[in-house]
């Protein structure tokens, strides 16, 4: 019989210390909404072991990654290759992305590592039994496509992030909703919940505008699962790069995590067995080009953030991207941002001294039962999510986004004639149109590899 383990440690910072956020509406932390947490879930056939860790964090870099799978290594016996490192993306937490000399991330990621160890080490010695169970069911109405398009007076349409639907020029949302709440279930053999995975697909943005850390809705949905049926549970966020919360704001935080509970215990009464009892891995890597930064971009941000662009110019992500919109209103500090983020994407590329920057990025597919887990380490548009899903032809497939390392937004192609802030070069979102496209083929055949 397969045997599973769940555990949980918390690493709340003290306040005082900044929200890692990649932009602006830059906080300094004040206080504590809800409790950061690492959560790991283990899962071993007698043969292979595999580890899904999950911080609340926004962010993971691949050094990081590195440092928290040979932690789970030393404590769990689990190869890197068989450990997923993944975020619930929540953006009240601190970085976990250091390069700065003094970058307090640093000692946040050894702190973590070493009680990872001990965690993991925990966990390996209290493997037991479980029947793993697998339920779906839909949630309407609490995730939606933030990318709204808007047509203009000469008839072009263009988007803009967090648009109001009701505004005028409202066309539709580039594309739709998203529903599926997906739940894995580990049952003790006397019908009690060790714990299990939860995988939806929204930004954790409820308190963006709150100075507190937060593990967002997802911390609401795990303590009430947790509290109606014990155990410990691992929220996996799924392709969420064009997806947001119905409403932006702290009100909505508890009525979300609450609902979408609700909605996944009550699909617990149909909830199916797991066809196998075994497990798997598979990983491959592959090299993405990053879109360039031209003279002209660097031109256009150092006249702004000098103050020299003529009166009367465009709007700066008009001139810089040839696109009218990036969010939904233009503010002074997104510009600044937007400027900033050039002249550093240029300073990089310029001291790799090659025509194009490339990067290599990880892919990783992870197999519980007849359940496989496709990974992405970036933030994908909800249409390529589905494109994985779309060939799954037997047994079960999950996506999850913002695994084993942060390469910035991954849109459709097709998104890049629309514009929006998901499709402006910068630290954000720098790699090739059909680096998404790229990354969904290799997550389609290292899944299919998978399959029973």
């Amino acid at each position: 019989m397969l045997r599973a383990a769940f555990g949980k440690l918390a690493y709340t910072p003290p306040p005082g210390t900044r929200l890692g956020r990649l932009g602006v509406n830059i906080f300094i932390a004040q206080g504590v909404h809800s409790s950061l947490e690492a959560r790991v879930a283990l899962f071993d056939d007698g043969q292979q072991r595999l580890a899904l860790v999950a911080l609340d964090q926004g962010f993971v870099s691949a050094a990081v990654t590195a440092r928290l799978r040979a932690a789970v290594q030393t404590g769990a016996a689990v190869p890197p290759a068989q450990c997923l490192v993944s975020v619930t993306h929540t953006h009240n937490a601190p970085a976990l992305m250091p390069w700065r000399d003094d970058d307090p991330g640093y000692a946040q990621a050894d702190t973590l590592a070493e009680q990872l160890v001990e965690l993991s080490r925990q966990l390996a010695a209290q493997l037991a039994p479980v029947e793993l169970r697998l339920s779906e069911t839909t949630a309407p109405g609490w995730a939606e496509n933030r990318r709204s398009i808007y047509r203009q007076a000469d008839g072009r349409e263009w988007v803009a992030t967090h648009g109001d639907r009701a505004a005028p020029g409202f066309v539709r949302p580039e594309g739709p909703d998203e529903t599926a709440l997906r739940a894995l279930w580990a049952v003790r053999p006397d019908g009690t919940v060790a714990g299990g995975l939860v995988n939806f697909w929204c930004h954790p943005t409820t308190l963006y505008d709150e100075p507190v850390w937060s593990a967002d809705f997802p911390g609401v949905v795990r303590a009430r699962l947790e509290r109606e049926v014990g155990g410990t549970f691992v929220y996996l966020t799924g392709p969420c790069g064009d997806l947001s919360p119905a409403r932006n704001e702290l009100a909505f935080c508890e009525p979300m995590g609450t609902a979408l509970a609700e909605k996944l215990l009550a699909g617990r009464a149909t909830a199916r067995p797991l066809a196998a009892e075994s497990v798997g891995a598979a990983n491959e890597r592959l090299t993405l080009a990053q879109r360039m930064v031209t003279p002209a971009q660097v031109r256009v941000a150092r006249e702004y953030l000098a103050g020299t662009r003529p009166s009367g110019s465009a709007p700066l992500v008009e001139v810089l991207y040839a696109w009218p919109f990036h969010f939904a209103s233009h503010t002074g500090n997104i510009d600044d941002w937007m400027a900033q983020e050039i002249l550093g994407m240029w300073e990089w590329q310029k001291r790799a001294a090659e025509p194009v920057l490339h990067e290599t990025v990880e892919v990783q597919a992870l197999r519980v039962g007849d359940l496989v887990l496709a990974t992405i380490p970036g933030e994908l548009f909800s249409a390529l999510g589905h494109a994985i899903l779309a060939d799954a032809s037997s047994g079960a497939r999950w996506v999850v986004e913002l695994a084993n390392g942060y390469h910035g937004y991954l849109p459709t192609p097709a998104a890049f004639a629309h514009g929006g802030y998901e499709c402006c070069l910068g630290y954000q979102s720098r790699l090739e149109p059909k680096a998404g496209e790229k990354l969904v083929a290799v997550a389609r055949r290292l899944a299919t590899k998978l399959r029973l």
